[in-house]
C-alpha cells in the first residue's frame, strides 16, 4: 500500500516538476502516467497494452527530449524516497 502512495507521489512530482513544458510530447508521456497512476493503483499494475503504449510514447521522445524526462524522472524519485523513508532500489523498483 506504501509503494502505490510513493508511485502516485513520484507522478504528482513528476507532473508539477514539467508542468510548464514547452515540450508537448513530454507532457503526454506525464499525463499518461498520471491517468495510470490516478487508480490509486502503482504503475505495477498495468495492463499489458498500457505498458506498450508508455513504452512507444517514451521511444517517441527525442534523444535530448528522452534524457531530460529520464533525469527529471531520477531526480524526483531519490527525492520523494528520502521524503518517504524508503530505500532508493525501492522507489524506483515501483516506478519499473
Amino acid at each position: 500500500k506504501r509503494a502505490n502512495e510513493l508511485g502516485a507521489e513520484i507522478v504528482r512530482r513528476l507532473d508539477h516538476y514539467f508542468k510548464n513544458t514547452d515540450q508537448i510530447a513530454l507532457r503526454e508521456v506525464v499525463e499518461m502516467l498520471k491517468c495510470m497512476a490516478s487508480g490509486g493503483k502503482g504503475i505495477k499494475k498495468l495492463k499489458r497494452g498500457e505498458k506498450a503504449a508508455l513504452a512507444a510514447k517514451l521511444q517517441r521522445l527525442s534523444e535530448h527530449d528522452r534524457r531530460v524526462f529520464m533525469n527529471g524522472l531520477d531526480s524526483i524519485i531519490k527525492e520523494t524516497a528520502t521524503t518517504h523513508g524508503f530505500k532508493e532500489d525501492d522507489a524506483r523498483a515501483v516506478m519499473r
